[in-house]
């Protein structure tokens, strides 16, 4: 399995594939809201977000959306449910962190912090060891 983990640039085909991942990733169905129509292709469409993925071949298995709300914040973080076990989320999340300076060029500004946030308190544990502190029930942070 040859995981490449890069910068995704925004087409509407990309567009489709991202969210498709992420519909998978949430045990969501595109029934009721086509993948192209979601809030999150509609604010990707906006350049809202720096997107970073983990691709096999030309397939999404994992992806990063990150914003500027909150200094730098991670948005969305996402694996593909047949992928799930493999920690590809955690290479893909330091993937992301390694590329501060392309992410303080999209957005035209430097970060101190990185915010993510969890809503789930297993997650908490993971966070913490790989260098995130606890900011309140919805936040944490790490210094960049």
């Amino acid at each position: 399995m040859n995981v490449k983990f890069k910068r995704i640039d925004i087409t509407d085909e990309n567009i489709t594939k991202l969210e498709s991942a992420r519909y998978n990733a949430y045990g969501m169905s595109s029934l009721e809201i086509p993948c192209n129509e979601s809030f999150y292709a509609n604010e990707i469409k906006k350049n809202k977000y720096i997107i970073y993925a983990a691709v096999i071949e030309d397939e999404i298995i994992a992806a990063c959306y990150v914003s500027n709300l909150y200094e730098l914040y991670i948005e969305q973080l996402f694996t593909i449910k047949e992928y799930s076990s493999l920690k590809i989320g955690k290479k893909l999340l330091e993937f992301v962190l390694s590329n501060k300076k392309e992410i303080e060029q999209f957005f035209n500004k430097k970060f101190q912090y990185c915010y993510f946030s969890t809503r789930c308190n297993s997650l908490n544990n993971y966070f913490e060891e790989i260098g995130y502190e606890e900011l309140n029930d919805v936040y944490m942070r790490k210094r960049i």
